[in-house]
């Protein structure tokens, strides 16, 4: 697999949504499943089928963070390399990555 850039800041965004999705998504869709499940019949159980959907993006988007997360690599700037460089080079790399998307 390829890496992927990201910078500190947005690796930590990345990190704070995957916490939340863990610690308050994840239960909150479990107990609306569970409370869908106690009503009945859940062939005809709109509720149920929703929270099961909401269930599938959750558990879609946490592996999406988690691989973005595990082929990081960092994009802070060095020290030695002035501002204008590394800006020109940043966007060198979006534009061949964003060709190379299409």
């Amino acid at each position: 697999m390829a890496t992927l850039p990201i910078t500190k800041r947005g690796a930590e965004k990345l990190k704070a949504e995957l916490q939340r999705l863990k610690t308050k998504e994840r239960p909150a869709v479990i107990a609306a499943i569970a409370e869908a499940r106690a009503q009945g019949d859940l062939s005809e159980n709109a509720e149920y089928d929703a929270a099961k959907d909401h269930q599938g993006f959750i558990e879609g988007r946490i592996a999406e963070i988690e691989g973005k997360l595990s082929r990081r690599r960092s994009s802070t700037r060095p020290r030695w390399m002035p501002k204008a460089a590394w800006c020109s080079a940043q966007r060198s790399i979006w534009r061949t990555w964003i060709r190379a998307m299409r």
